[in-house]
């Protein structure tokens, strides 16, 4: 009877050894899969043409943060104004705004600031830029520069100025004194 015993339970250490090597194997050949499929994402990346690489950078660049950027335009003593997220008027009476619907570094970068009649008027003087004057903007560890292309008088409702751009460029909105349904649009250039 023991023998008989012993045997079951040899027969029984026999199926649970099986059975781990069974579930081991398995596990093993789940984690070759998935390695593989690592290695296959990963050589995909590479394979992705020029334009797929620009369009990764612009989507992580865009998702940089406004805490750390400011502009400057020397030619008319702007130097190093912080710049926020946003158009409202808290963000205009302390801040020169980014237009959250562009770009943060590649493309169209659209921002606004007061030019009178507020505590903080950052863009009084952007009527007197001239084309090939100098605009630095500044987001985290890019420092992009800028040359002064056109200036020109828009309605209040044209917002086409801040349409997406294949080149990077810079645009600036302001109001236009006593015109209260126009508003002046600089723009420059990387």
């Amino acid at each position: 009877m023991k023998s008989k015993f012993n045997s079951n339970k040899n027969k029984l250490i026999l199926i649970v050894f099986i059975l781990l090597l069974i579930f081991l194997s398995l596990y093993m050949l789940n984690m070759k899969f998935k390695s593989f499929n690592k290695i296959q994402n990963i050589n995909s990346n590479i394979q992705n043409d020029s334009k797929d690489q620009t369009l990764n950078k612009k989507e992580i660049a865009d998702s940089l943060n406004l805490s750390d950027s400011s502009l400057s335009i020397p030619v008319i003593n702007i130097l190093n104004i912080p710049i926020k997220d946003g158009i409202d008027d808290y963000t205009l009476n302390e801040y020169i705004g980014h237009f959250p619907s562009t770009s943060k570094v590649y493309g169209n970068v659209g921002l606004a600031a007061h030019n009178r009649g507020y505590k903080n008027n950052y863009f009084k003087d952007i009527n007197k830029l001239k084309n090939g004057d100098e605009i630095i903007y500044k987001i985290d560890n890019n420092v992009k520069t800028y040359k002064v292309k056109n200036k020109v008088e828009i309605d209040s409702y044209d917002w086409s100025y801040l349409n997406s751009t294949d080149d990077n460029r810079i645009t600036l909105i302001t109001c236009v004194k006593d015109k209260p349904n126009k508003r002046l649009v600089v723009q420059a250039v990387e």
